[in-house]
């Protein structure tokens, strides 16, 4: 018995299923008070605002803001605390880059993730593709690490390193060198984390790793697809519908956001079929074959049935020809 089983069905009322689930954590409100409590769990891509949760797993949701709780974690998972800080907007996009090397700052309210905690500690924030990294230490408040992609009057694409120099000034360590540190989450967390255990009494929880993680996988697939030909095929006879036996190999990549139910992939896929054919005119037979080579690209929408299964609620693919294939009401089970 194969081990995949392929199942497909009708779309129907199925947003009733708990596509995120609620887990275990705990909420400060401002004035210290610590509920514990089960949060919705929404692998948030930006950092949140708010957050729903239930007492108890059965018991009503309700809601809380940025502006009445300080702190609140997804026990394993994650933690986001509340601060005031200057951040940096400016566009990091080419084409549409600050002509100011210095950072342009304003002052908000917001949850920043907690990815490095110690006697130093490294903090992040997401807003659609805006990327801010902030730190505090034992005597320093929290401040933004400062880095900005900004166009001299030249038109040459230049950038800001100054969170090189903040490094340097406020995390400095025997044997730490700053100089490969680059303004990415893996290595500024590794740099912290090497900092806190730089004296051999620190110690460091690492958040970093605990987030959803971006995965690959693979699966080959086989099939029979049908080549059909048109009835006025001149100057040829004897031209009938074909199988075209097809082989390929299917790679998904999925996202580390959003409770993994994001993912990129593509198909390639390679068709051979033999024909035969008898030209009307001179009676010539005449023998081909055909080969064909697709690579398709999409993107797919999963909701979790539980940690095993997973329906795929959309699906989008893109072949390199003029074909597009979309299937929104179709769901896919895979038993494993």
């Amino acid at each position: 018995m194969k081990k995949n089983i392929t199942i497909l069905i009708l779309f129907i009322g199925l947003n009733t299923i708990a596509q995120t689930k609620f887990k275990k954590g705990y909420f400060i409100s401002n004035d210290g008070i610590k509920t514990e409590c089960f949060i919705k769990s929404e692998d948030w891509r930006s950092n949140p605002v708010e957050i729903k949760y239930r007492i108890n797993e059965d018991s009503k949701t309700k809601k809380e803001t940025i502006n009445s709780i300080k702190e609140f974690s997804i026990y394993e998972i994650n933690k986001f605390q509340r601060f005031t800080v200057n951040i940096d907007r400016s566009i990091d996009r080419v084409g549409k880059l600050s002509s100011k090397r210095a950072l342009e700052y304003t002052e908000e309210t917001l949850f920043l993730k907690v990815l490095i905690e110690g006697n130093a500690n490294l903090y992040f924030h997401q807003d659609g593709n805006l990327f801010s990294y902030f730190y505090t230490t034992q005597n320093k408040p929290i401040r933004l690490l400062e880095h900005k992609r900004f166009k001299t009057q030249q038109g040459v694409i230049s950038e800001n390193k100054n969170y090189i120099y903040q490094i340097k000034r406020d995390l400095s360590c025997t044997n730490l060198k700053t100089k490969p540190v680059k303004y990415t989450k893996k290595s500024l967390s590794n740099y912290f984390l090497k900092f806190n255990n730089c004296d051999g009494n620190g110690s460091s929880i690492d958040y970093s790793k605990k987030q959803s993680k971006k995965s690959i996988a693979f699966d080959f697939k086989v099939g029979i697809h049908q080549l059909q030909f048109s009835k006025d095929s001149e100057p040829f006879k004897s031209l009938t519908n074909k199988n075209l036996f097809s082989a390929g190999i299917e790679l998904i990549y999925t996202l580390p956001f959003n409770n993994n139910k994001w993912a990129l992939f593509t198909e390639p896929t390679f068709n051979l079929t033999k024909i035969e054919a008898i030209n009307k005119f001179n009676g010539r037979k005449i023998e081909t074959t055909i080969g064909q080579l697709y690579f398709p690209i999409g993107v797919k929408y999963f909701i979790h049935v539980n940690k095993k299964s997973k329906l795929l609620h959309f699906q989008q693919k893109s072949l390199l020809s003029n074909e597009v294939e979309q299937k929104p009401y179709n769901l896919l089970i895979n038993f494993k």
